[in-house]
């Protein structure tokens, strides 16, 4: 070395041998330490291997769920996570018994509180089976034993309700209060007939010692009283009559009082509402009501008990058999005999085939013996470890949703096979991204709109149909059941012993650190990749920090375009961000992402389900995590059709999203299908009638500009993800006789809510929207809210542009009562993003708003706008004789041209939906298929040309052709009315009053110098003076105090622009 620094070198030859020798010597001493280290680090293995069997084989004896946990999060050291070591696998099998043991406990605790008999029987039964030793199950024998008696008890007093011996009567009511069932229904009634028997005997008393006195007054009297107790028929009574010369009668009041109890009787028999016929029975025998109405409610009374009693044993059968579905173990043949049984008796109490009851027991009953076939395919493939028999196995694991031990080991099977695929073909997977890396190309805004345009053209595919009413199913896709996902083990290896146990429960829950490995099995250089993606997402989410957080995000969307074996990887990894994330921001932007990814790139085959599942199920929330799953479930429609995007999403793309949220847009089109549209953030209302509903609706480019894009606050959205909610909502629409059955659908489905919801909507329609509930919420009698409004205007939005400024000034302007038109320039993600914020969801309409000079406003291609005007109330009709004959007009074409007199086709045709809202007040309906009088006149009277009797309606309305927008009027008139309304049509600026039942004064576009906006102000400079006294004219100038400023100042320009250019 020290001759080498003084430019004296070896040479090349005689240094490498040199240098040959030195490795040689190195080589032995490297070996030797590579040696101690090795042996070192096997032993300390194998001491943690022989510690945590030692541990698990305590814990398997001990049955100590703890030590199970804990042990088996340790096996990820182990090859295969230890599946091939007998003892790990009696250490699983003893943790599924015991959970299994633990859904049982918890059931039976339920079940005492809610002291439902039926659940108990089965309970107890598989308990004892299952020899569990917990004081619950003695709290449930003890329990079951108090209810029989109570059951007993509430037999007696139901026997003896009928008798008139009070002695039995009253025996069976002290037996009642000796178990506390005083508060009884057939208690409450055996109470009423003792009350009944009393009067009745001190008034026959009191009766024939008036008739001994020959008191006549008391004689009347008392004949009164038992004629109101419906005893006309004792010889008393008719002693009383001879003496009286007349016959009894009870008084006004309790012949009113009786007359609205026998009708209350008869809707409750025929709405079959056990309830009222239980609160009904005391007031009968209070009044002595007898006859064929009672007795058919006492029958239909029994009837439906029995019903409730064989619905809640098949519910009660169905939770067990459950239960053992999802053991380790699974279920077997004999499971399955008592629910053959029960299904018989189902049958036998009065349900159809096609009644949901039956339907869903029958198809538990399908579906269990499905999972019995399967778990003996699996066996077989589990035996003969075939690659196709595997396969075929895991096939029948997702569709039943299979989580057996012998399932689980066959998706452990498949995981092994397909990662030892994965490596035989990384060379393949190199070459294959190198390809798509000379494919993919930068984004532009032409090309996206191109690529969007592709998209919205594709026409229905029967296979993604499929595929989206298959991930319905939340048993079977519920996103932890992906087979491909790791163990628990596995993922929490390189976890701190401690904490692995927590860990595992949120492994696909958010988390604020970088995941330890990826979610799914994958080869190690794609698992750091994917470690990489995770922490990539963090940043962009604001969980870590990072300078360029869009950068971060390309990252990810880009690698996904590139390696297509990382897409399900960035799917799930982005879905567990989302999960129970309790950061609104870090949640927002995790769902952008989401957004972008779908939009960029589709699931494998395998995973589309599940993710579809996911996204299904975060659809139902309320505001724009709603809005966002929905678009995302709108772009994968697509995307999985077409495949990946060739283009690279940039960093300004990206951008735009953090500015202001993606939305999926329903737009309803007068006399046309309503239409979605996916809008991205750089998209504002101009490109979207340019690039989609245009050219959806066949618009030629020149008319374009007369179009545009309306508005109206939608009512505010319950949160929809209450199944008990949902089944109440949509059985009062459909079937309010279903209601009485809503718990115990709930139990039965609570897992399974979208296949429900699947199959009734076939049998009945969809569920029902918030205008139908609202609808229904008159016809029930309760507050109709049908317009809901906002405190605040949806322009509001505008304050995101800084449009609108204030300065703090006390006096509002009003909310806007009807749809108005948005500028070009708006971006309807701003007004999304305000309206959730209110659990709101605008109302949009793509309608025209301009008509030229000289146009046919009543062309018939017009028509169908108008009509829809006309129920939306935009149109005002005032005179009751019109909107009569403009409604029968509207329901006799919806119904073929046969005015709809009966209910069913008033439903049917929707003819609550065609009156405006003001005449549905004021004609008080309080059904959906409620007959209305002066709609059925004018339908009598209607011949001829319909379509142009309707035009003549229309032509003498003023407000015909207008856009409204809505202004306080203490800026311009001392009217009493808190606000006034502005009409803006081809002629000019129409000032109504709030009613708009005329019009106070018009500024025609000729008689306008200026016109502007400014703050919260509309403002024109007039060349005349107002002709209406009552108005104030400072000057030449008219303010009009509005939120909606900005958006008359753009109506007004779009219509000079147009009338200026046709002159």
């Amino acid at each position: 070395y020290q001759v080498g620094k003084t430019l004296v070198f070896l040479r090349s030859t005689q240094f490498e041998i040199l240098e040959a020798d030195r490795d040689l010597a190195l080589q032995v001493t490297a070996i030797e330490i590579q040696r101690i280290v090795r042996g070192f680090v096997a032993r300390r293995r194998y001491k943690k291997y022989k510690s945590l069997l030692k541990s698990l084989e305590k814990a398997v004896e001990t049955r100590n769920r703890e030590g199970l946990e804990k042990g088996l999060q340790n096996t990820g050291i182990l090859p295969y996570l230890g599946n091939h070591i007998p003892l790990i696998q009696k250490a699983k099998r003893e943790l599924s018994h015991l959970e299994e043991e633990q859904r049982l406990i918890q059931l039976i605790k339920n079940a005492i509180v809610s002291r439902d008999l039926n659940s108990l029987n089965e309970l107890i039964t598989t308990g004892e089976k299952m020899k569990i030793k917990d004081k619950s199950l003695s709290e449930a024998i003890e329990l079951k034993a108090v209810l029989l008696k109570e059951i007993e008890v509430e037999q007696l007093l139901e026997s003896v309700l009928n008798s008139k011996d009070a002695a039995a009567l009253q025996k069976a009511l002290d037996a009642a209060k000796k178990v506390n069932l005083l508060d009884t229904q057939a208690a409450k009634d055996v109470v009423a007939s003792l009350e009944y028997l009393e009067q009745e005997s001190a008034t026959i008393h009191n009766l024939d010692a008036a008739i001994k006195a020959k008191d006549a007054d008391k004689v009347r009297t008392h004949l009164t009283k038992m004629a109101e107790l419906g005893r006309t028929d004792h010889s008393s009574v008719k002693t009383g009559e001879d003496f009286l010369k007349e016959q009894a009668k009870a008084s006004k009041q309790a012949a009113e009082e009786k007359a609205n109890i026998e009708a209350d009787l008869y809707r409750a028999i025929e709405s079959q509402d056990l309830g009222l016929l239980k609160e009904l029975k005391p007031l009968i025998i209070k009044h002595g009501i007898t006859g064929e109405v009672v007795e058919n409610a006492n029958k239909l009374i029994g009837s439906l008990q029995a019903l409730e009693q064989v619905i809640s044993e098949m519910t009660a059968k169905m939770s067990t058999i459950q239960i053992k579905a999802s053991s380790h173990d699974g279920i077997t043949k004999d499971d399955l005999n008592d629910l053959s049984t029960l299904l018989e008796k189902v049958k036998a109490s009065g349900f159809s085939k096609d009644d949901e009851e039956f339907k869903s027991a029958k198809d538990f009953q399908v579906r269990m013996r499905a999972q019995i076939e399967a778990q003996e395919q699996i066996k077989l493939a589990l035996r003969s470890k075939d690659e196709s028999k595997l396969k075929g196995a895991m096939a029948a694991i997702q569709e039943l949703g299979l989580a057996t031990g012998d399932a689980k080991a066959v998706m452990a099977e498949m995981r092994i096979l397909e990662e030892n695929q994965a490596a035989a073909s990384r060379e393949a997977a190199k070459v294959e991204t190198a390809k798509l890396r000379q494919v993919l190309k930068a984004s532009t805004p032409e090309l996206r709109s191109d690529e969007q345009y592709k998209i919205s053209q594709l026409e229905e595919n029967d296979d993604v149909s499929k595929l989206f009413q298959f991930a319905l199913s939340n048993d079977k896709y519920d996103m932890g059941k992906f087979y491909r996902i790791r163990e628990d083990a596995d993922f929490v290896e390189f976890i701190e012993e401690s904490k692995r146990i927590e860990a595992a429960k949120h492994k696909l829950f958010h988390q604020n650190s970088v995941i330890p490995k990826s979610l799914l099995r994958l080869q190690e250089e794609e698992n750091e990749t994917a470690k990489q993606l995770n922490s990539a997402i963090l940043q962009y989410c604001g969980d870590l920090s990072h300078p360029y957080p869009s950068a971060q995000a390309q990252f990810l969307f880009l690698t996904g375009l590139e390696q297509p074996n990382l897409v399900d990887e960035v799917f799930l990894q982005l879905c567990k961000h989302v999960n129970g994330n309790p950061k609104p921001y870090s949640k927002h932007r995790g769902f952008i992402m989401m957004c972008i990814a779908t939009r960029t790139f589709p699931p494998s085959t395998e995973l589309a389900p599940y993710l579809l599942n996911f996204l299904i199920n975060k659809k139902v929330n309320v505001g724009m995590i709603g809005n966002y799953a929905a678009l995302c479930l709108n772009q994968l429609n697509g995307r999985i059709q077409i495949g990946p995007s060739s283009l690279i999403p940039d960093i300004d793309f990206i951008d735009s999203y953090n500015t202001r949220p993606p939305i999926l847009v329903t737009f309803k089109r007068p006399g046309l299908s309503d239409v979605e549209v996916a809008i991205s953030p750089d998209e504002n209302i101009g490109n979207v009638i340019q690039d989609t509903l245009a050219p959806i609706g066949n618009i030629d480019e020149t008319e374009e500009n007369v179009w545009g894009v309306y508005v109206i606050d939608g009512p505010q959205k319950p949160d929809a993800n209450d199944l008990k909610r949902r089944l109440i909502n949509f059985y009062r629409k459909y079937n309010p006789e279903k209601l009485k059955y809503v718990d115990s659908y709930v139990k039965i489905w609570a897992d399974n809510t979208e296949a429900l919801f699947g199959t009734l909507e076939k049998k009945y329609g969809p569920e029902p929207t918030p205008e139908e509930l609202d609808a229904l919420e008159v016809r029930e009698g309760a507050k109709n809210n049908l317009l809901g409004r906002l405190k605040m205007s949806v322009i509001k939005v505008h304050e995101v542009t800084k449009r609108l400024r204030m300065g703090g000034e006390a006096v509002r302007p009003p909310t806007a009562k009807t749809p108005w038109p948005l500028p070009y320039w708006v971006f309807l993600g701003d007004v999304y993003a305000a309206m959730a914020r209110q659990k709101r969801q605008p109302i949009l309409s793509f309608k025209r708003k301009l008509y030229a000079e000289g146009e046919n406003i009543f062309s018939k291609e017009n028509l169908p706008q108008l009509k829809a005007e006309v129920a939306s109330g935009e149109i005002n009709v005032t005179n009751e004789a019109d909107i009569g004959l403009l409604t029968a007009i509207t329901m006799t074409q919806a119904n073929g041209g046969k005015f709809p007199s009966t209910s069913k086709e008033r439903t049917r045709v929707g003819a609550v939906s065609m009156i405006p809202h003001i005449w549905k007040e004021k004609w008080n309906l309080k059904r959906p298929d409620q007959n209305i009088e002066v709609v059925e006149q004018a339908a009598q009277g209607l011949k001829g040309d319909l379509d142009k009797i309707y035009v003549d309606v229309l032509k003498g309305l003023p407000t015909t052709g207008m856009s409204f927008f809505y202004f306080n009027k203490s800026n311009y008139t001392t009217n009493e009315k808190e606000y006034w309304a502005c009409g803006v049509d081809r002629k000019g600026l129409h000032i109504f009053d709030a009613d708009r039942n005329g019009i106070l004064e018009t500024y025609g576009f000729r008689e306008i110098k200026e016109f502007g906006a400014a703050d919260s102000f509309f403002w024109i400079e007039v060349v005349r003076a107002n002709k209406n006294k009552n108005i104030l004219n400072p000057g030449q100038k008219v303010y009009l105090k509005t939120f909606q400023a900005w958006d008359m100042m753009a109506l007004v320009y779009d219509y000079t622009h147009l009338l200026a250019g046709a002159t």
